[in-house]
């Protein structure tokens, strides 16, 4: 996979943050303290039309609603999806789209400027069964008295689709604030160009996957143990991914990875979807974070690194020799393929720089693979394309599960 060393200098540099000041609010009081009936009305009208512009095609014209440098970056975001859809052939059908308040009590307003996040929900069919993608976005809204406009609207967790474009062009953005000689267009015509060639590889790599497997139970592939069941893991991860506080499947409660600054939840999730399924927990009562040699979890202080982190889980799954002395599910690291996976299968994403996000897959049709996740509270993805998650693709394919017994 190509990779610019242009984005990779780029993610060294300091992310803009914007530092939220507590307040207490509700739904009510966008009508009468942080923002007007109007102004919301004004976002989210805004934030719809730039959405159906990027998922379905539209022509809406949002010049008048987004800042000129912000405009850049949803252009470039409405390119690459179309580019995305063309080159694997997408047609969202019954497409809907709800936009709704998430988490009024951090949103805040400074003289004409409105700090706030909004959670997008959005589904359709590109298959027999329903497709689901929720994002939480941070959004900042500008109203001097004359004029409305948008002049922030990012993701709050890196986008599994685009990868960290937002938190490149916030870093790109700062620096020229700062009168840097660096230019926002040579970031985004690079990185619009590093993602067309991860679509044309992955296109090249589908047209080469035989059709003749379509007939194959994927509920049922040999494992090598009796205690694992590929169904279970698929239901757990279907019924838990957009709770807010998912079902433990372990003897402890389950606790949010996102809530630690700068984790995401999605291995956890992962972890405790193997676990419904019959997963053994590898646990030899130590103390303290323990390494990849282990899986399980206590508490957030005395846990398995592999628990939780992408590259740690991949590891322990696909350690050499598992037996019942060294017990719990293994795995087999092979190609994203319509053969190659079965229902439980965990799909790993690569983000440009490292493997960043873990699914379940959940569903198959058309020679297709489908995975369901979840990344914290109001952002998950349930039944998408597995060839979206990011650029790049790894299958984990469970060989089985040893209990120690």
């Amino acid at each position: 996979m190509k990779r610019k060393v242009f984005l990779f200098s780029l993610m060294a540099l300091l992310v803009l943050g914007f530092t939220f000041i507590p307040i207490t609010a509700s739904a009510n009081e966008i009508e009468t303290g942080v923002m007007t009936a109007s102004d919301y009305s004004f976002v989210v009208d805004s934030i719809e039309k730039y959405y159906r512009n990027k998922d379905l095609g539209a022509a809406n014209d949002i010049s008048s609603y987004f800042s000129e440098e912000l405009q850049m970056l949803l252009e470039a975001k409405i390119e690459m999806d179309s580019y995305q859809r063309q080159t694997y052939d997408l047609t969202y059908r019954d497409y809907q789209i709800s936009i709704m308040p998430f988490d009024e009590e951090a949103w805040y307003k400074v003289n004409n400027e409105t700090f706030l996040t909004l959670q997008v929900v959005r589904t359709w069919y590109y298959n027999s069964e329903q497709t689901t993608m929720s994002e939480v976005l941070n959004v900042i809204m500008c109203n001097d008295g004359a004029s409305c406009l948008i002049t922030g609207c990012y993701d709050k967790c890196e986008s599994i689709t685009y990868g960290p474009i937002d938190e490149l062009f916030q870093n790109a953005l700062n620096a020229q604030n700062a009168r840097s000689t660096y230019d926002i267009d040579t970031l985004l015509n690079d990185y619009i160009t590093d993602f067309k060639v991860q679509c044309d590889e992955k296109e090249a790599e589908m047209e080469e996957i035989s059709q003749n497997s379509s007939t194959i139970d994927k509920e049922i592939s040999p494992l090598n143990s009796t205690s694992l069941t590929r169904t279970d893991i698929k239901n757990w991860a279907r019924n838990n991914y957009n709770q807010t506080t998912p079902t433990s499947a372990i003897s402890v409660s389950y606790y949010d990875f996102s809530q630690i600054d700068g984790a995401y939840d999605c291995t956890n999730f992962v972890s405790h979807a193997l676990a419904a399924g019959g997963a053994t927990l590898h646990d030899n009562g130590s103390s303290g974070i323990t390494g990849t040699d282990q899986w399980y979890y206590r508490s957030t202080s005395n846990r398995s690194s592999s628990w939780a982190g992408v590259n740690q889980l991949y590891s322990f799954l696909t350690r050499s020799n598992p037996s019942d002395s060294n017990i719990g599910p293994y795995a087999t690291e092979k190609t994203l393929t319509y053969a190659n996976a079965y229902t439980g299968d965990i799909v790993q994403g690569h983000n440009g720089t490292t493997w960043r996000h873990s699914t379940i897959v959940t569903k198959f049709e058309n020679s297709q693979v489908y995975v369901t996740g979840r990344t914290s509270p109001g952002v998950y993805n349930d039944n998408q394309l597995a060839t979206t998650i990011y650029g790049t693709q790894r299958l984990l394919h469970l060989e089985g599960n040893y209990s120690g017994q």
